[in-house]
């Protein structure tokens, strides 16, 4: 699924020399200097910051940036676009501004981009000439290797981690999901049973111990740790209502007794166990949990998105277009919410919306997706513009390469080029007709084939006992759990 991130807050703390000033670090920790009102802070203030230049070998303009970007980072909302503009402007000031450049991959990675967060670390780590942030680059380097699929790299940067710092809880929870990914049940358990000695509550590690049993097929031993760890997140350990009760529904119902909630460890946690009931065909626990994942954490992009794929799945346009949209708001560039967006507009019917949906995700995220360009052909085409339908109609031929007897073919852009030439005044009788003569259904409709079922506009019908994507994209990442379920922050 979706990869696991810590607070911002405490991430750019914890990787910035700023924190250690007590400067920038404030919002997050709660240890910068307090202003008394008569000037004097604010010039002790002004003077740290001036030998913090010295010793970062940065310039002024690159650190009050940066100290910019860390505030928007803090705020209940990230707002990441912010954070990135500031970062990328102390980067062209200052190339050599190592704290900057490891944010930078952060908010690269808040937003998916995977590919430019794994650039961004490991500029990072060139910068990093000495070794002062090593460890702490290696498990950025290695989570985003294992996000990417390339789990194999992933374990090599997390073992070396581990030689550099062998008692680092985080490089052992990161050793436990790697190998846990890898198939190395065995030694995943090893790591994690290490990491549960030290810390018998550590919710990294049951969450990836819920993950072993996932990927091993047993569900029950899953549910059980997963409730556990989810009961420690929320303080739910006390009462026997507590402990009888869905954790979930105790989210929900606001009986969350931990004051020191960590909200993203503890929505990952929920929206894994929402992950196994989904699996377990218990859809109303799925929902549940995933809503008290995205409750506990506004910005829960995986949740989320499990919602709002669950609801286009089942017809609910509406709900599917809150949930893509809330994960915009909050990863503008979160291309899975770009795209789920722009299906759930084509399924309302807006046509307009989710053709501006389609133009983003090609432009911004993969100008090669065949599905999108199949949608922007049906779009085109009932606005009847046939030039702009003829393109994409060829494109997806070109890259879907659909076989004779399939509704789209080369055949039928051969056709649509035809009817651009025909002026079309007023509708045929009886509906539009389509350029091989069948009737184009109205929006926010499509016509079943003949003792067929009637799908949501674009998706199929899929066998029974199975699942499919909407509008026939490949299952978005935050739809379906890999085996192993989520990946554990570091």
């Amino acid at each position: 699924m979706f990869k696991k991130l810590n607070k911002p807050c405490a991430r750019v703390a914890a990787y910035s020399m700023i924190a250690a000033f007590a400067l920038l670090g404030s919002a997050c920790t709660g240890s910068g200097v307090k202003d008394k009102g008569d000037g004097t802070d604010e010039a002790v203030k002004e003077a740290m910051k001036d030998e913090l230049v010295l010793l970062l070998g940065t310039k002024r303009e690159a650190l009050d940036l940066f100290e910019e970007a860390e505030a928007a980072l803090s705020k209940g909302v990230p707002d990441l676009a912010v954070a990135k503009e500031k970062l990328e402007k102390a980067l062209a000031i200052s190339p050599d501004f190592l704290e900057a450049q490891f944010n930078l991959g952060f908010v690269y990675e808040s937003n998916g981009q995977l590919d430019k967060a794994l650039e961004a670390y490991v500029k990072a780590q060139q910068l990093d000439r000495l070794n002062t942030h090593s460890v702490s680059i290696m498990l950025a380097v290695g989570r985003t290797q294992s996000l990417k699929g390339d789990s194999e790299a992933a374990l090599k940067n997390f073992e070396e981690a581990h030689r550099l710092d062998p008692e680092n809880l985080a490089v052992l929870n990161a050793l436990g999901t790697a190998n846990s990914k890898a198939g190395k049940y065995k030694e995943a358990t090893e790591y994690v049973t290490k990491v549960l000695r030290s810390e018998n509550e550590n919710l990294t590690a049951l969450n990836t111990l819920a993950q072993i049993y996932t990927a091993e097929n047993n569900r029950s031993m899953a549910v059980y740790v997963f409730k556990k760890a989810a009961r420690v997140a929320i303080g739910a350990i006390k009462t026997d209502e507590e402990l009888s009760a869905e954790p979930a529904i105790l989210v929900l119902s606001d009986k969350v007794s931990n004051a020191n909630l960590d909200q993203d460890l503890s929505a990952d946690i929920f929206n894994n166990l929402g992950m196994i009931y989904l699996k377990m065909d218990q859809m109303a626990l799925a929902v549940y949990n995933f809503t008290a994942a995205a409750k506990l954490s506004p910005t829960h992009v995986e949740s989320r998105l499990n919602v709002g794929s669950i609801y286009l799945r089942y017809l609910n346009y509406d709900g599917a277009k809150a949930q893509f949209s809330a994960v915009l708001a909050a990863a503008p560039e979160n291309c899975v919410a770009k795209l789920g967006l722009a299906a759930s507009n084509y399924a309302k019917g807006d046509r307009d919306d989710s053709l501006a949906g389609y133009k983003d995700y090609l432009a911004a995220c993969d100008v090669n997706h065949a599905s999108s360009h199949l949608q922007l052909q049906r779009i085109f085409e009932r606005k009847e513009d046939f030039v702009s339908a003829v393109t994409h109609c060829e494109k997806f031929v070109e890259l879907a390469k659909p076989k004779e007897g399939d509704p789209v073919t080369a055949a039928y852009c051969g056709a649509l080029k035809n009817m651009g030439s025909l002026k079309r005044d007023t509708p045929v009788e009886g509906g539009e007709k389509g350029p091989d003569g069948e009737e184009i259904p109205p929006e926010g409709e499509e016509i079943a084939p003949e003792g067929g079922e009637i799908a949501p506009e674009g998706e199929e019908i899929a066998p029974e006992g199975e699942e499919i994507a909407p509008e026939g994209e490949e299952p978005p990442p935050g739809g379906e759990a890999p085996e192993g379920g989520e990946i554990a922050p570091e």
